[in-house]
């Protein structure tokens, strides 16, 4: 008897976890979602400093309110404003590696990426909220993995106008682009680098943000095509890896 409790227990515990995930994967996805639409229509409106401070001074009002909506505030002054988050965490340090490297700061955005590897203190954000990637950051910063990701889904689509990356396999994208830039260590550190890079897509939600080709994972595996292009057209011999297609 007390063995079937315990199981009984064990499962009930197994299923309550489940469904926690399950609810953790659904509010991320939701506020991942709800930020690149705030993140595109705030690059939309730029072009008129008053209308964009306008927009921004709204959102985060209006963010402030909800206790799950007031968890993109940090990323989005961060955006807004470039107000550098006093914690770090998974989350801020991605968004602000990709605002520096979108400037094309090498520098500051390797700065970041390194934090989040080698620091102790850095402890993840409750919840995952990922990069968004626009049809308004075609600019000679953009490297070509992540312009082969929107030129191929643009193809699919007609028209792409966001796409989300998940912020820790943005920050090994960019480990390896600047790898790549510098070629200090020879080809094992990027074979390393890129294998790594490869083996975390494999890791990705199929379903967050969105389900399909939108997904975390499916972007990913598009990057990691437009690196293997890049890779046989500059001749650099390393491993290559096969993504569904």
């Amino acid at each position: 008897m007390r063995t079937e409790l315990l199981e009984t227990s064990r499962t009930e515990f197994t299923n309550t976890e489940s469904r926690l995930v399950s609810l953790n994967n659904y509010r991320d996805g939701y506020l991942t979602r709800l930020l690149s639409v705030i993140v595109f229509v705030w690059q939309e409106t730029s072009a008129s400093e008053k209308m964009s401070s306008s927009f921004a001074e709204k959102i985060l009002e209006d963010c402030g309110v909800n206790e799950y909506t007031r968890k993109l505030v940090t990323i989005l002054e961060l955006y807004f404003r470039g107000n550098v988050p006093g914690k770090l965490s998974l989350n801020s340090l991605a968004h602000g590696a990709f605002l520096a490297y979108m400037q094309g700061d090498f520098a500051v955005c390797l700065s970041l990426c390194s934090q989040h590897v080698t620091s102790t203190c850095v402890r993840d954000d409750d919840c995952i909220l990922g990069v968004t990637l626009t049809r308004y950051d075609r600019t000679p910063h953009l490297d070509e993995p992540l312009r082969f990701a929107l030129d191929r889904l643009e193809q699919k689509f007609g028209t792409c106008p966001r796409v989300s990356l998940h912020p820790l396999f943005f920050l090994k994208h960019v480990l390896l682009q600047c790898e790549l830039k510098k070629r200090d260590n020879g080809l094992k550190c990027l074979d390393t680098l890129f294998s790594d890079l490869h083996g975390f897509s494999k890791s990705l939600s199929p379903r967050t943000p969105y389900c399909g080709l939108l997904s975390y994972q499916a972007v990913a595996f598009l990057v990691i095509e437009g690196y293997n292009e890049y890779f046989k057209r500059e001749n650099i011999d390393i491993r290559l890896y096969e993504t569904p297609t």
